[in-house]
């Protein structure tokens, strides 16, 4: 058994609230119990008393200066050093980085603040009158006699969200919310896309709306489209290509095989029924949608790579600004659509083949050597959407509209998806939040969303 002040005092440290407001307005405490359980999932050993000081004594050591620094542009810039008492004020001097490249220098004893080294051993010196830039910038603090500098990261916030003109001057706004998929159009393919989108700010703004609010579209599951909870997505990060208005692609107007199939008729009847369904059928609206961007790509490929056209160099910068953050999209995603083709209760990594578990896995770097141009093709997805919706916004703001979008944002992300599959150890794997517990246990099959 581990004392409940203990418990109490290392959640203090770890900076877990032990109350909140829950969603009928009521305070409400934290038992000891869930903060003991949200302890160990923080990698604090709580088997006993001792095990959990003992940890806490580890995790919490005073360091001289600490790695990681947030200060808040309308706030006293102060620094914290945990000097010891024989320590002279002189033998330090202070040197920022800015992300900018400008360099910003001083000296301790210029700048004091507090001297604390008598009751708590800290130094407090303060490293601007005026504020720093937002951003994130580096901090440097030299000793004498000392050979290394001790460093940190200074990540300076705005005081406030931003706020536009109108907002700042009382002017009060108003728009509409909406779930996209909901949208129902005769030109959609049973799910509301970015077309879609479009169509909807110009109604809005014509009436005088300055904002269109949208549900979580971040990456699902094109492998397995009925994971459709906007709330449990496999990637904050990346966009749901289900999105994409397919007839709107560049390459779509290029493509006679796009547009021989999307014309047939067979096609087209099931167009007409995935329209009139009452409900969103993902699985068909996925297989629609992913029979025709295949010949997209190709199209793309054939036609635009191959010239090095303006559409191509968009793309290669698309590919770069994304990094290796949209390497580990696209991999999931053709690593997915492989598996699940061979075996269909592949619903996400944690039932993956041993070998292709984690993002850097040898297994995993040779599936990426080997099949470039499918990774390529989920990248080319994510560079549709995020060009529609780019469009979207362009438009929403050509229009007069303040605000234009906004984005609702899941809290946390599917323990079965991209993001936790490609972790390198920053998410905390063994809390969850909510009914879905991501990052504990596989998410509920999401049904049909009535439209």
């Amino acid at each position: 058994m581990v004392d409940k002040n203990n418990i109490r005092n290392a959640a203090e440290l770890a900076g877990l609230q032990r109350q909140y407001i829950n969603a009928w307005g009521v305070e409400t405490s934290v038992s000891e119990d869930q903060l003991l359980k949200l302890l160990a999932a923080l990698g604090y050993d709580t088997r006993d008393e001792e095990s959990l000081a003992a940890s806490v004594a580890r995790k919490h050591k005073k360091q001289v200066l600490e790695p990681v620094i947030v200060l808040r542009q309308d706030r006293a810039m102060d620094i914290q050093l945990s000097a010891g008492r024989s320590a002279r004020i002189g033998d330090f001097s202070w040197r920022v980085l800015l992300e900018n490249g400008n360099v910003i220098e001083g000296t301790l004893e210029a700048h004091l603040k507090d001297d604390r080294r008598e009751n708590d051993g800290i130094i407090v010196f303060r490293l601007l009158e005026k504020s720093l830039p937002a951003g994130y910038h580096s901090l440097e603090i030299t000793r004498k006699r000392r050979k290394t500098p001790y460093s940190a990261r200074l990540i300076v916030t705005p005081g406030v969200c931003y706020k536009q003109s109108s907002l700042e001057s009382g002017e009060k706004l108003w728009g509409t919310t909406i779930q996209l998929y909901s949208l129902k159009t005769e030109h959609n393919w049973g799910i509301g896309d970015f077309g879609d989108l479009r169509q909807l700010i110009g109604e809005i703004s014509n009436r005088g709306g300055k904002f269109v609010g949208l549900n979580p579209i971040h990456a699902l599951f094109p492998a397995n489209p009925e994971g459709a909870s906007p709330y449990s997505p496999s990637s904050r990060r990346w966009l749901n290509v289900l999105y994409i208005d397919i007839t709107a692609v560049p390459e779509f107007a290029m493509s006679e095989a796009a547009q021989q199939l999307v014309g047939s008729e067979e096609f087209q009847a099931r167009l007409q029924q995935s329209r009139e369904a009452s409900w969103v059928n993902y699985s068909e609206v996925a297989c629609l949608k992913l029979s025709v961007l295949p010949i997209l790509h190709r199209t793309f490929v054939e036609r635009q790579k191959s010239g090095q056209t303006e559409r191509a160099n968009a793309f290669e910068a698309f590919v770069q600004k994304g990094g290796e953050s949209l390497l580990q999209q696209a991999t999931f995603d053709a690593l997915h659509a492989k598996l699940k083709a061979e075996d269909d209760s592949i619903w996400g990594f944690p039932v993956f083949p041993p070998q292709y578990k984690r993002f850097m896995s040898p297994s995993v770097q040779d599936f990426i050597a080997e099949n470039q141009a499918s990774i390529e093709f989920y990248m080319y997805l994510q560079w549709l959407a995020d060009e529609q919706l780019a469009e979207v916004q362009a438009f929403a703001e050509s229009k007069g509209m303040d605000m234009g979008l906004y984005r609702d944002l899941a809290v946390g992300v599917c323990d079965g998806g991209s993001d936790v599959w490609a972790d390198d150890g920053v998410l905390c794997e063994e809390a969850g939040i909510g009914h879905r517990r991501m990052f504990w246990g596989r998410w509920d099959k999401a049904g049909a969303c009535r439209q």
